[in-house]
């Protein structure tokens, strides 16, 4: 089980190689020194492909393999946060109305959460 989960980390890593001479590809990372943008796009990423784990795998092979600062990427974990919350969301289109509060509920705790501690990552780092 766990040693699957490394062989896929590490499978990505090596998919990834290419990547580091790709320019754009690094400047896309480069702007991700900004909180604000980092917190955003991955929140967007993890939307997408609905699945916070994932990218948090992506963020600790970036940041091992030297492609993110350290602060881009705790923002990106906190963007990863907020994304994992369009899953409830998703779940709760059509249902009563009670399960639409909660998943709102769910996306506003986690918004507050990353408002709260993104402007305390300096602090930390």
């Amino acid at each position: 089980g766990l040693g699957l989960l490394f062989f896929g980390i590490d499978i990505m890593g090596d998919a990834m190689k290419p990547l580091r001479s790709y320019t754009p590809f690094l400047d896309l990372l480069k702007s991700m020194d900004d909180t604000f943008t980092a917190v955003v796009a991955s929140t967007i990423f993890t939307l997408t492909i609905q699945s916070s784990a994932a990218v948090l795998s992506i963020v600790m092979l970036l940041g091992g393999q030297g492609f993110l600062s350290q602060r881009a990427g705790v923002a990106m974990v906190l963007g990863a946060n907020i994304g994992t919350t369009g899953t409830a969301l998703v779940a709760s289109l059509g249902k009563r109305v009670g399960a639409v509060q909660v998943s709102v509920a769910y996306l506003l705790l986690k918004a507050i959460g990353v408002l709260v501690t993104a402007p305390l990552i300096d602090m930390f780092i």
